[in-house]
């Protein structure tokens, strides 16, 4: 399996200290953030992971990082095309180097304290064509949220509610089959101009073998200051 990391944007949230350096090279305990999650990939026994950048900052994640040999695996880094489209669009925009696989798509800024092995199993033992992890939150609103039917059976997804309909997120920590590329050209801009990874997931509910898994511990999206991770 193969991993794909979004590590692009522009953080205007977090600014001032984003203006100069991306924000998934913000130090956390002597390491960039992302050290981090590309730690618990390749603990998961994933070598091969391909890291989504802004144009123009390859270099600089490449020296915050390396080539991937500090993990005994191989880091690609790849330039973000057509702007800022959506995370759906991210994964997309990696299709010459996933087409064909089963791959892992984590967002750079989720830092979790457990791992991702049991993730990992699951997908392939169940043999899933997506599998999402979940996480009980406080403010369900901010993220993606998935509905249940009053059996408890994961029926869809939908981005960023105002009225919740359960107190879940959808953690950036998903898994895809090979279909990823072709339920993605069937997918239209929201409202709000970017290619939604929960309309992709609601197709794979619809039609597909579709998993969700509690993260039970720790996880936070460090893309807000009233988000970061020493609350």
């Amino acid at each position: 399996m193969k991993a794909l990391i979004a590590a692009g944007g522009h953080a205007t949230r977090l600014r001032p200290i984003t203006w100069t350096r991306n924000k998934h090279l913000i130090p956390l305990a002597n390491h960039p953030m992302l050290w981090y999650v590309i730690k618990k990939i390749t603990e998961a026994g994933i070598k091969e992971i391909i890291i989504n950048v802004n144009p123009g900052e390859i270099q600089m994640m490449r020296d915050g990082l390396g080539d991937g040999s500090e993990f005994g695996a191989h880091i690609h880094y790849l330039e973000q095309r057509g702007g800022a489209m959506g995370i759906a669009h991210a994964v997309a925009n990696a299709e010459e180097h996933l087409r064909g696989e089963r791959f892992l798509f984590f967002l750079g800024d989720n830092i979790i304290l457990g791992g991702i092995n049991h993730l990992v199993d699951r997908f392939e033992n169940e043999q899933l064509d997506c599998l999402i992890a979940l996480s009980r939150v406080k403010d369900p609103h901010r993220f993606g949220v998935p509905v249940f039917d009053d059996a408890g059976k994961l029926i869809r997804m939908v981005e960023k509610p105002k009225d919740p309909p359960s107190p879940f997120a959808v953690t950036g920590i998903y898994f895809f089959d090979q279909t990823y590329f072709e339920v993605f050209k069937t997918t239209k801009p929201s409202a709000r101009g970017e290619y939604e990874i929960a309309d992709v997931i609601s197709w794979y509910i619809a039609n597909g073998k579709t998993g969700h898994e509690e993260i039970t511990g720790w996880w936070k999206d460090t893309g807000t200051p009233d988000a970061n991770i020493l609350q």
